[in-house]
């Protein structure tokens, strides 16, 4: 050979081994057998003299073990092998010692168990139907993917006694056939949860199924869906960011998410908490323009700002913690509640109800706080009635931007303190503010439209006015002061 030829094919050894790039093994070892020692089974193809697949005197090893439902196995590690690829078909890999593939790891159906460790540092394939880690720790870096059998059309990976996953590679469980998939603790058994830890990058790519994962999914990366729906149900500690592409969805479900310091979430697809999501961090931030729906619980003492639209759809904003729609808010849902939680409102803001139900209710309770700068409207075109009243101990509604009803003959009864200090006018229906107030903005009523200070507490006080061709009703007390 050439001496230029030499040095560059020493280059690209020295390249491939510093960036571990994989390469080609010498030798590819099979076994297909009873139970048996990783160092004492009847592998197929070894060195001559006997022997095992394990890296070393200058011979690399691709190793697969066949067990295809007939029994077979398991196979113990009881030494610490490195090996380039590894093959799991269908049997169960086991025992206290490591096992570390410089290639990809396939697993196709198989179970990895014992209290050793897996290291794929070339990532892992993870395509049968039903697929186990039990107890064991599992490292992925490179390149990884989840799908499942498309036989079965669909993908189980199940997680017992408390195994866990650490990606610090891209983890990719994008389907391109749709099906789902699934990634959860054995349901059928009493196992302790494990869990998936995420410091890479985590992304559902393609398809248009959902991906569920029904353990503690904890990121402090990149949780990134640009295809189909990533439910995650096992809840988690979140400090990283969660991304959703254009017509994918990122659902939280289940409860025990936490979304503390340092994390976000983003995209112009659709965010969805339907479960139970506890903000911890102080400057939480959702942007994209998407939407971001609660229809389940969000809670906890920190700060959730949010730059694109929110939708409140028959979901709780709860906690000592503070939410701030600046992007824009919808109340749509029956019902929804503000508990505890202080929501400032510096966007513009819709309140109607369900049109099956003819009805709306926003609860305002437990000392809740509803601060309005920007616009907020509770007219609705269907000419139904809505209601934002107390549940229990009552909480207060502050506006110092715009209220109005703008549309629909039906009436908005609002039952908690409303404080005004800006603008409220009603253009159309009935505004019926039954729970008090001190008023130090303007009150304007348009032709045919009706507003009515009902109940008692409400003080008309300096810098206060009512006008416009409405009408104005004092069916309470109001004290003019």
């Amino acid at each position: 050979m050439p001496r230029f030829a030499k040095l560059m094919a020493l280059l690209a050894a020295v390249v491939a081994i510093t960036c571990g790039i994989a390469t080609a093994a010498d030798v590819t070892s099979t076994y297909s057998g009873a139970s048996a020692n990783w160092t004492t089974a009847a592998w197929v193809n070894v060195p001559a003299g006997g022997g095992f697949p394990n890296n070393g005197g200058g011979t690399t090893y691709d190793a697969v073990f066949n067990d295809g439902f007939s029994g077979d196995g398991p196979l113990t590690l009881d030494q610490n092998i490195t090996i380039q690829k590894f093959t799991l078909n269908v049997g169960t890999l086991t025992g206290t010692f490591n096992l570390t593939t410089n290639d990809m790891l396939h697993d196709t159906g198989g179970r990895m168990s014992g209290t050793g460790i897996t290291n794929a540092n070339a990532g892992i394939q993870i395509d049968g139907y039903l697929n186990v880690f039990d107890t064991r720790t599992i490292n992925v870096a490179g390149s990884s993917s989840f799908t499942g059998d498309a036989g079965a059309k669909s993908g189980n990976l199940y997680w017992n006694n408390a195994a866990t996953l650490n990606n610090s590679g891209t983890f990719d469980a994008g389907w391109s056939l749709n099906f789902n998939n699934n990634i959860g603790a054995n349901l059928g058994s009493s196992d302790s949860f494990g869990t998936f830890n995420n410091s890479g990058t985590f992304t559902r790519s393609v398809g248009t199924g959902t991906t569920t994962v029904n353990i503690p999914f904890n990121n402090s990366h990149i949780v990134t869906v640009q295809a189909g729906t990533l439910l995650l149900n096992g809840g988690g500690m979140e400090t990283g960011s969660f991304q959703a592409a254009s017509g994918a969805t990122l659902n939280f479900g289940g409860s025990g998410t936490t979304l503390a310091a340092g994390s976000s979430l983003s995209g112009p697809g659709t965010t969805i908490i339907s479960g139970t999501v506890s903000v911890t961090g102080p400057a939480v931030t959702y942007s994209g323009g998407g939407t971001l729906q609660v229809t389940g619980i969000l809670n906890g003492a920190g700060t959730l700002t949010a730059t694109a639209p929110v939708e409140l759809f028959a979901g709780t904003m709860a906690g000592g913690g503070i939410t701030n729609t600046n992007g824009g808010l919808s109340i749509d849902g029956y019902p929804d509640s503000l508990d505890t939680r202080t929501l400032n409102n510096g966007g513009s803001a819709s309140f109607t109800g369900v049109a099956i139900d003819q009805f709306g209710y926003f609860y305002l309770y437990n000392g809740a706080i509803l601060n309005n700068s920007g616009t907020f409207d509770s007219g609705w075109s269907l000419n139904f009635n809505n209601n934002i009243v107390p549940n229990g101990t009552t909480g207060t509604f502050n506006n110092t931007g715009t209220f109005t009803r703008s549309v629909g003959t039906g009436t908005t009864t609002v039952s908690v303190p409303f404080n005004n200090s800006h603008i409220v006018t009603v253009q159309a229906g009935t505004l019926l503010l039954n729970g008090g107030g001190t008023e130090t903005g303007s009150f304007q009523a348009a032709s045919g439209a009706t507003l009515n200070f009902g109940g008692s507490g409400t003080t008309l006080a300096a810098g206060s006015s009512l006008s416009g061709p409405g009408t104005t009703i004092i069916s309470g007390t109001v004290s003019v002061t």
